[in-house]
């Protein structure tokens, strides 16, 4: 149904994802956007799976919730590709605005030193999602 319907959109729809993909969640804080939670573990179908997840667990997609002042973000970046399979996906979701808004130059600049490409950048609710890969082999 779509939102004309009444029922609104899945905030996840526009994340590339399917029944099957493995999400693993970093950065979890109360302040995050549960609809978009909700509306990936729609798409799975199964749950996100949380950062204590074994390091030998291979992901398709990380979602990291990001806010300034959390730490290094390139080193973050970093750790968020162990798990990832080698043509997996990084949405960094960072606040649209406030005081833990990140600016747009420091995720690019992280994001290119940890050795990912900025794809795409997508808002949903009060949050900024960046789409982030890493190069084509």
């Amino acid at each position: 149904m779509a939102a004309s319907d009444g029922v609104p959109d899945n905030p996840a729809a526009g994340l590339g994802l399917w029944p099957g993909t493995i999400v693993q969640e970093l950065g979890w804080d109360s302040d995050v956007d549960y609809d978009l939670r909700a509306g990936i573990e729609e798409i799975i179908c199964d749950e996100l799976t949380d950062e204590d997840a074994t390091l030998y667990e291979s992901v398709h997609c990380v979602l990291l919730w990001w806010r300034n002042g959390d730490g290094n973000l390139r080193r973050q970046l970093t750790e968020a590709q162990r798990s990832l399979i080698d043509d997996g996906q990084i949405w960094l979701f960072t606040p649209t605005a406030g005081p833990d808004h990140v600016d747009s130059a420091k995720i690019t600049q992280s994001a290119a030193t940890a050795g990912l490409h900025h794809i795409s950048t997508l808002s949903i609710n009060t949050w900024t999602g960046h789409h982030l890969c890493r190069p084509s082999q």
